[in-house]
């Protein structure tokens, strides 16, 4: 009789007829890949899988882990395919502290570098291939280009105070302009609130010419400094090609800045809310940058200004944010920094 780890062989004096033969192939094929299985799990080191690459832990680590197969998946603060070498990883994973609540509960404890702030991620990392790139995603405005509604766009409109053309705004207008709800006519007749409906000294100068208004945008787009060139031109020469995108929420003016600043020389327009119709921090947003990048969440890093965005990445499943720092010079410093391999999974710039 089979019995599990023996391959049933047939009474040597009885004839085996055809379905006898198929049993015992069968019977002979599953026991050899069972004895195969069980040998190897025997056998082998144990293998981690950490930030995207297959780590062998040495020895001295082997009290870490608890084990129930031999590619172990492993939960860790980081979940940004890491570029580092083999013997790097190998480092990482027995320099790291590691508390185990199950086979699958890790979380990796190692020190963080100064301004630094650890964010734990929620998805777990499989084991993957070392050479899975990081996607990095940029913001647009206020992060690589000046945005003029936070600078001058009340003076365009002929208001004094930036707080009275707030209050003269529609507060909703804008935000639907940006999801592509409204066309540029639509954004001409409800840019304002109505004006039965505004103080006299802000109704005078509520008044929105679509042609006067593109050309004061065309004027006024220009880079948040003279070093963001630079910092695109090197980051790109750093990256593999079709791994640098924009996540941005903005309108259809989107093409003025392309025009005159041509970002599609470093970085791929690829989700503008726009088109996509979802804005930062709608966590569908990040999920549609993902996808239309060809990644998953987890390889992907945002640089943004906003907090908030930052925080909706994360929420998303992005491996890692960097909030920007205000000048081109101190984000170089932290995605040097972060290319490194010191800061996958981190919330940087914090």
């Amino acid at each position: 009789m089979f019995t599990g780890g023996e391959a049933f062989a047939p009474a040597p004096h009885r004839p085996m007829s055809r379905l006898g033969r198929q049993r015992w192939a069968s019977a002979a094929g599953e026991s050899d890949t069972h004895q195969a299985q069980a040998a190897q799990c025997r056998g082998r080191q144990h293998l981690v899988a950490l930030d995207g690459a297959t780590a062998t832990a040495a020895a001295a680590t082997e009290g870490h882990f608890r084990t129930a197969a031999t590619v172990l998946p492993v939960r860790v603060s980081s979940t940004i395919p890491s570029q580092l070498s083999r013997k790097s990883a190998a480092r990482a994973v027995t320099a790291a502290t590691v508390m185990c609540s199950s086979p699958y509960e890790h979380r990796h404890s190692a020190e963080t570098s100064p301004g630094l702030q650890r964010v734990a991620s929620s998805a777990t990392t499989a084991a993957t291939s070392r050479d899975q790139p990081i996607v990095f995603f940029f913001d647009v405005m206020d992060t690589l280009v000046c945005d003029p509604f936070f600078k001058d766009m009340h003076l365009h409109f002929g208001f004094d105070k930036r707080e009275d053309f707030l209050a003269a705004k529609h507060p909703e207008t804008w935000i639907r302009f940006e999801r592509g709800e409204l066309s540029v006519t639509d954004l001409e007749h409800l840019f304002f609130r109505p004006l039965h409906t505004l103080p006299l000294h802000l109704a005078k100068h509520a008044r929105f010419n679509a042609r006067r208004f593109e050309a004061y945008l065309r004027e006024s787009y220009r880079f948040m400094d003279e070093g963001i060139e630079p910092l695109l031109e090197w980051l790109a020469s750093r990256q593999p090609p079709g791994t640098l995108h924009i996540l941005s929420n903005y309108p259809c003016y989107y093409r003025f800045i392309e025009e005159k600043l041509g970002l599609s020389r470093y970085l791929s327009w690829t989700a503008v809310s726009c088109e996509t119709g979802l804005r930062k921090p709608d966590p569908r947003a990040y999920a549609e940058a993902a996808t239309r990048a060809g990644a998953s969440a987890s390889q992907c890093v945002l640089i943004d200004d906003q907090k908030r965005n930052i925080d909706g990445a994360l929420a998303a499943g992005f491996g890692a944010a960097i909030l920007y720092p205000g000048t081109s010079s101190a984000l170089r410093s932290l995605l040097e920094e972060f290319l490194d391999g010191n800061n996958v999974g981190k919330k940087v710039g914090f």
